[in-house]
């Protein structure tokens, strides 16, 4: 396969999250865990935004991709990305230096939000996998006493 492009991808098209199935069906091959500076990660709904960010911006991670013309076009549909057509599109797909886990550095294509994110809510840890397990761990509660299955109280915990 030719790997003519290489891709850093932050959110949903990461490894085990729901839009990953692109980038094994276009056979990208996984190059490394890579993180880019000076930027900032927004929760918008189903997905996040990078954005670059000069004053609160930190590092977003993500994983690096290698893959063809075909992985590019893909991905751009998936991003609502219209290279002809900026002001129209979603994201923005742009050249990035991107620090790779071992501290090498490379460039690679990155999706960049076109939208305003100022209504929506920061990803202070620059990382959506962390960030969904947040969101959707449960809670857990030790239960001593009369709340204990079984017993007088235990009614309160179903």
């Amino acid at each position: 396969m030719d790997m003519t492009h290489t891709f850093f991808v932050y959110g949903t098209l990461r490894k085990n999250l729901r839009l990953h199935f692109n980038m094994t069906d276009m056979n990208a091959k996984y190059i490394a865990e890579g993180k880019l500076s000076n930027v900032s990660l927004y929760d918008v709904g189903t997905y996040p935004a990078l954005c670059f960010d000069s004053s609160t911006g930190g590092d977003v991670v993500g994983e690096l991709y290698g893959g063809d013309d075909g992985l590019l076009l893909r991905l751009d549909e998936v991003e609502g990305c219209y290279p002809n057509d900026p002001s129209n599109s979603l994201y923005r797909r742009e050249e990035l230096e991107i620090c790779k886990e071992d501290g090498t550095k490379v460039m690679a294509w990155c999706y960049v939000f076109n939208q305003d994110v100022s209504s929506y809510p920061r990803i202070d840890s620059g990382n959506y996998k962390l960030y969904l397990t947040g969101i959707a761990m449960p809670h857990i509660f030790f239960v001593y006493g009369t709340l204990r299955k079984n017993l007088r109280l235990h009614f309160n915990m179903t």
